[in-house]
């Protein structure tokens, strides 16, 4: 190994030099030998050390990113087609449906992750306030699209054929205690409120009001924001957002944690929309069990000692955290070619 590989010095939040242990790979060795050779051919005199800090630094594949990166391993688990359309009807649309509660809820929960992590600890971060008020509004978005998924599939599960194909499944008793709980919790208003709103537009003069938020509110939240580029995906109007938010706020005291004598408009609104949203992620997490543990045992009911099993390794599987969800972005290389498409 080179001598110089093994540290770069690099420049850390507070403006010191960082002392970072790196061992380039055959591959990145490749990288930095070619950063070397394109500098010669500008003129330009670079160190091995200047092309190492430049790879720790901002390298397609950075040293973060490949020590964040962990194999992920992924059961894929067959069973005979055969066996499943000769299944009852009643069986394998309950399994159907209830397959399609789990792919939604999995999909919107990790989406919200993902918009709740792409938020900024901080105002006026990297991405611009541009980006957090756009994440802000994926966020509520997601949330109000989660909860009305959920109620949907819970009434339907608590009602009609399907009620009666998951109550003929065995049923270990922290199933059926889950069960109670979840319904328990969705008997409630809080989730119904919300439901009805993401899913049901009113043009009610006393729905237009910020009673709630009234005292947060300044001129610097009257904007929007619009691109130049020809593309349909780059307008934003934080004050939807906003009236959003004001109106899960006033929910907040429908939410079990909350007082009974929770004060309408609350005295800290930030701390009322909290309640809301840790209401959602933990009602998502317990309906998001309950589904799947249920499609497990509608399929091994229906194919008991008739699955198998292969294992997937996906070796560099990243992080949550590692991509960011971005709104402002330039529109797509060929744009023009998926406009005719759309059009033919």
């Amino acid at each position: 190994m080179n001598p110089e590989d093994k540290a770069a010095d690099i420049e850390s939040e507070g403006g010191k030099p960082e002392r970072i242990n790196f061992s380039p790979t055959p591959e990145e060795n490749q990288i930095i030998e070619a950063l070397i050779k394109d500098a010669k051919e500008l003129n330009f005199s670079m160190s091995r050390m200047q092309a190492l800090r430049w790879l720790v630094e901002a390298g397609s594949k950075t040293y973060a990113e490949k020590k964040a990166a962990e194999p992920l391993v992924i059961a894929k688990i067959s069973f005979p087609l055969t066996e499943f359309l000769a299944l009852p009807a009643e069986r394998r649309a309950g399994l159907l449906l209830v397959g399609r509660f789990v792919n939604e809820t999995n999909w919107l929960y990790q989406l919200l992750v993902k918009a709740v992590q792409a938020l900024p600890a901080t105002s006026g971060s990297q991405l611009g306030v541009q980006e957090e008020e756009a994440n802000l509004a994926l966020t509520a978005l997601l949330a109000m699209t989660l909860v009305g998924k959920i109620y949907e599939g819970w009434e339907t599960m608590r009602g009609g054929r399907l009620k009666a194909t998951i109550d003929a499944l065995p049923m270990p008793p922290e199933l059926k205690k889950l069960k109670t709980e979840v319904g328990q919790r969705l008997s409630g208003k809080l989730f119904l409120r919300i439901r009805q709103q993401a899913f049901h537009y009113s043009d009610s003069k006393k729905l237009a009001d910020f009673s709630m938020l009234k005292n947060s509110l300044n001129d610097s939240e009257a904007h929007f924001y619009v691109t130049k580029a020809d593309f349909r995906g780059d307008i934003l109007f934080p004050m939807t957002t906003l009236h959003t938010l004001e109106r899960l706020i006033s929910l907040a005291h429908l939410a079990p944690q909350s007082s009974p004598a929770s004060s309408r408009p609350p005295k800290r609104p930030l701390a009322a929309y909290k309640c809301v949203i840790d209401e959602i992620i933990k009602v998502a997490n317990m309906y998001g069990t309950f589904t799947s543990d249920v499609l497990a045992a509608l399929i091994g009911a229906g194919f008991s000692g008739r699955l198998s099993t292969k294992w997937i390794t996906v070796s560099d599987a990243p992080r949550s955290e590692n991509d960011q969800l971005r709104f402002f972005v330039h529109p797509p290389s060929d744009i023009e070619m998926l406009r005719d498409e759309a059009v033919a």
